[in-house]
């Protein structure tokens, strides 16, 4: 079922809301609301759900001609991070593989959050195959793995230069709220950042 997310502002909701409800994960349109409602960047196709992975808001869309696979990471009771699944199922053999560098994902967005902050990853493919998480030529790669937030742990420092923050601000010694305005244009030039 295609249902366009561009500035639709999402309902009241709030990111703890599951990753299976919904046409569209609520992280997803929230996020998207947050990025493009004043921003040139258009998401080219209505993000379509991945139901093999409906409890990681699988879900797939087309941004600037790149193509984006969205999963929201899962806390787990007994390790420090957040979990997520990514892989692909053979249409042949029905066996879940790594996703392959030469498949058609420009990019890896991955939501995460806890009672402190909230915020994506944006990892673009090249890293994901120098961690080893995409496979290359059908080779290496990862079914699953742990993400950490800067404020989360700096176990993995890697990913923390590829997370955008979707708090209000993340400089805890401030008792300064910045503007919406503010905040909008901090979020959008750090997606550019990451993104273009």
């Amino acid at each position: 079922m295609k249902q366009t997310i561009e500035n639709i502002e999402p309902e009241q909701h709030n990111w703890e809301t599951s990753p299976e409800t919904g046409a569209i994960p609520f992280q997803l349109r929230d996020f998207t609301y947050k990025v493009f409602k004043n921003n040139s960047l258009k998401i080219n196709n209505s993000a379509l759900r991945d139901h093999e992975n409906l409890e990681y808001g699988g879900s797939s869309l087309s941004i600037g001609g790149k193509n984006i696979l969205f999963r929201v990471a899962k806390t787990t009771p007994t390790k420090v991070g957040q979990f997520v699944a990514l892989y692909k199922r053979s249409g042949i053999s029905g066996k879940i593989t790594p996703l392959d560098f030469d498949d058609r994902y420009d990019y890896v967005f991955i939501a995460s959050f806890n009672k402190q902050y909230h915020g994506v990853f944006i990892f673009n493919k090249e890293v994901l195959i120098q961690k080893g998480i995409f496979s290359k030529d059908k080779k290496g790669g990862k079914l699953s793995f742990r993400v950490y937030a800067p404020q989360a742990k700096q176990t993995q420092n890697w990913q923390c230069k590829y997370f955008l923050s979707l708090d209000d601000q993340n400089e805890k010694s401030s008792q300064v709220k910045c503007p919406l305005d503010a905040k909008q244009n901090r979020i959008l030039r750090r997606f550019e950042e990451l993104f273009i």
